[in-house]
Formats: C-alpha cells, sequence, structure tokens
C-alpha cells in the first residue's frame, strides 16, 4: 500500500489532503493486485478532479458481514463477508441522474477532450470480475463517497501475479507513449517503467513528434492513443516510422479498431489494445511486440 500511497498523492496534488485508514487486520480477497491498486487510482483520480479547489480525499478499508435482511446496506448482495473500501471526497458531489449514468461506458461530465468517461466503468469492470459490487452515495455540494464491496476469502489464493508489474523478459528497449488524458498516461508510464523499459512521454502526437526527433538514442516501441485532437495515432505512426521505419506500433483506444484505424495501419510490426485495458495487460502486450523485435 505504501507504493499506492505514494503514487495517489502524487495523483490527487498537494490541493487534496490525503487520508488513509486500513483496517487494523488483513482483509483477504480474490483478486489481482494490480487490477485492485487500478481501482484505487480511478477513484482517487475521479475524486480529485471532482475538487478543483481543493479538498480531502479519504481512503478506507473495513470489514462487512451481510445478513440475509441487510438488502439496505448492499442491495442485490448474497449473505457472507466482504471487504469494503471506501473513497470519499468532499468535491462538488453527484445529482441523481449523474449518479445513475456514472458506471456507464464514455459518460463524463467533463469537458471535450478532458476524459474519456472510462475510469468508473473500469472500476465496475474490475471489481464485478472479481464478485462484488461498486456502490455510490452523493448529492451536489456535499461530496461523493465509493464503496467497493468485494468478497472475503479464508486465506490467500495462489497466484502468480506478484504485487509488482511483472518484468518485460526481452532486452532492454525504449518506448515512446503518446497518450492525451494524464491519468492513463500515468498510470502506463509507471507500469512500462516498473517492467524495465525506458519511458518517453508525450502528450499528443504533435509532442511526440518533437520528443522523437530529440531522443538522440533508438525508439523500439510507438504506443499511442489511436483519436487526439493534435494528430491521430495513425498518422503519428506513419510519420515516425518515415524517420524509424524499425519501430515497432501498439494502437490504444476507448473504441474499436473497425473505423479508427485503418488496415493499412496493422501490418506487420503492428497491434491493438481496447480500452480499458489493466497496467498486467498493458506490459504484457508490449512485451510480446518487443520480444518480436530482431535484435
Amino acid at each position: 500500500m505504501s507504493t499506492t500511497h505514494k503514487l495517489l498523492a502524487r495523483l490527487i496534488g498537494e490541493h487534496v489532503e490525503l487520508v488513509v485508514a486500513l483496517h487494523a487486520a488483513a482483509l483477504q480477497v480474490e483478486a489481482d493486485p494490480a487490477q485492485l491498486e487500478q481501482v484505487m487510482i480511478n477513484l482517487a483520480t475521479n475524486a480529485r478532479d471532482a475538487m478543483p479547489g481543493g479538498g480531502r480525499l479519504t481512503i478506507e478499508t473495513d470489514s462487512l458481514a451481510l445478513e440475509a435482511d441487510d438488502s439496505s446496506v448492499a442491495p442485490g448482495m448474497t449473505r457472507g463477508a466482504y471487504a469494503v473500501l471506501s473513497v470519499r471526497d468532499t468535491g462538488v458531489g453527484m445529482d441523481a441522474e449523474t449518479r445513475r449514468m456514472a458506471f456507464h461506458p464514455f459518460f463524463t461530465t467533463k469537458e471535450v477532450g478532458q476524459g474519456t468517461g472510462l475510469g468508473l466503468a473500469t472500476v465496475n469492470g474490475i471489481v464485478a470480475q472479481s464478485g462484488g459490487r461498486v456502490f455510490v452515495e452523493s448529492e451536489p455540494g456535499k461530496g461523493s463517497c465509493f464503496r467497493v464491496l468485494l468478497p472475503r476469502v479464508e486465506s490467500a489464493v495462489a497466484s502468480d501475479v506478484p504485487l509488482a508489474f511483472p518484468t518485460v523478459a526481452t532486452r532492454p528497449a525504449t518506448v515512446l507513449l503518446v497518450e492525451d488524458e494524464p491519468l492513463v498516461r500515468t498510470v502506463a508510464s509507471r507500469a512500462l517503467a516498473d517492467a524495465g523499459l525506458a519511458v518517453v512521454e508525450a502528450a499528443n502526437g504533435e509532442e511526440a513528434l518533437e520528443r522523437a526527433r530529440s531522443h538522440e538514442g533508438p525508439i523500439d516501441l510507438l504506443v499511442t492513443d489511436v483519436v487526439m485532437a493534435r494528430m491521430g495515432g495513425p498518422d503519428l505512426a506513419r510519420s515516425l516510422k518515415a524517420d524509424r521505419p524499425h519501430v515497432r506500433v501498439l494502437f490504444v483506444s476507448g473504441y474499436s479498431r473497425q473505423g479508427h484505424v485503418p488496415p493499412a495501419d496493422l501490418a506487420a510490426g503492428m497491434d491493438f489494445l481496447e480500452k480499458p485495458f489493466t497496467p498486467k495487460l498493458l506490459v504484457e502486450r508490449v512485451s510480446r511486440l518487443l520480444a518480436a523485435t530482431p535484435h
């Protein structure tokens, strides 16, 4: 949790006070640690955006035992023992319609270009995959509280997934990461760096070309969003490959590849990864592409 705490502190900024209150005992659940970290990051970033003028973000863990008649506490949940992750902010809050739509993919209250609307949808998908549910309590002007309930298990489930991101089993490589959403770029950059890769970041296609031209060493792989305001991914890939013909390309997008990545742009040495994706999946796909790159 200490590593995640540091990452959250960087993401929310100094204008938001971060308070963490963990349950005294370890609460074991059957879930991917990297995915749970992404849940916390997405919820914390959502809370930060709801407090543009500053505020307090409180993250708590607790244990909850549901009985058969506890439907008012957690509607739709069966009886049993649960671990609870609560993320509470003192931000602007949400009205009933916004609460109803909050977990729908691509729904966002932000201005065009400021968010994809995938953050809470990703949270919902990860939690549901682990047999849990997400509940939200919020009113305009009174902040919001997201509660994640996950079934507890008696003992830790054996897993090959480490607490850190997996190491890329290939030669050292440099990745040019291009993503216009800061949160996605930060999480992806950290995952790639933790996997032992050198990362050059850019917020759009034009900036990426400038970074590439000033970068003296090789660039082995381009990881780029498809739809961006200042030069989209396919145009960026074509321009970059004109200067560096051997660079491999991984397109990422919240939309399916049809209609957004022309077939000609998915030739050999190129791949497509659909959002939302976990850091683990990103590293695995990058590893696959780099492993196929000639030395």
